[in-house]
């Protein structure tokens, strides 16, 4: 009966050890059948569908600020420019979006002053947008000013504005000036 006991002891060992195989096996099975249906799914066409539907999604959501009221954008930027730097942009109808290098509304022949008093002529205005949300008017923002082929007018009167704006923290908005003029007249 002692023998018995020890063949039921290693019956059941053996047993459970060839249970085990068999899970493991299955598993290794199973996950292989995972892997040929996930190489199916990944197919060629099905990546190069969701590339470019990806990018087709991008360039609509970054072509939504063309569609805005031209006259509603040039209020809401000489509000914000206002409201940051208390000078004011008096812009002519020349108006245009680009989203390349960087979503910017881009104006030609801008008069900037200061408290009625005139501060300069700048040729050339791109303002660069973040990309945080487009879909409202109100939520565009302001990243970046560039002024290229400026000309600004210092004289007695807006000395004051240009000192304080050398002094001022540029941390939200950056102001880059290419290719100006300072002029500094004095009687």
């Amino acid at each position: 009966m002692n023998k018995h006991k020890h063949l039921t002891k290693f019956l059941k060992k053996f047993d459970h050890f060839i249970n085990s195989l068999i899970i493991k096996k299955s598993k290794k099975l199973n996950f292989y059948e995972k892997k040929i249906s996930l190489a199916q799914f990944i197919d060629s066409r099905r990546v190069f569908l969701a590339i470019f539907t990806l990018i087709i999604l991008t360039f609509a959501y970054l072509s939504i600020p063309n569609f805005y009221d031209k006259s509603k954008i040039q209020d809401l930027i000489q509000n914000q420019v206002f409201e940051r730097y208390n000078v004011k942009f008096h812009f002519s109808s020349d108006i245009q979006y680009n989203v390349f290098p960087w979503p910017n509304y881009t104006f030609k022949n801008v008069k900037i002053s200061n408290q009625e008093i005139k501060l300069g002529d700048i040729e050339k205005l791109r303002l660069n947008l973040h990309v945080n949300n487009f879909f409202l008017l109100e939520n565009l923002k302001i990243k970046e000013i560039l002024l290229k082929d400026s000309r600004f007018n210092i004289d007695k009167k807006n000395i004051n504005f240009f000192l304080n704006l050398l002094n001022y923290n540029f941390v939200d908005i950056s102001i880059k000036i290419l290719d100006s003029y300072i002029f500094f007249k004095k009687k």
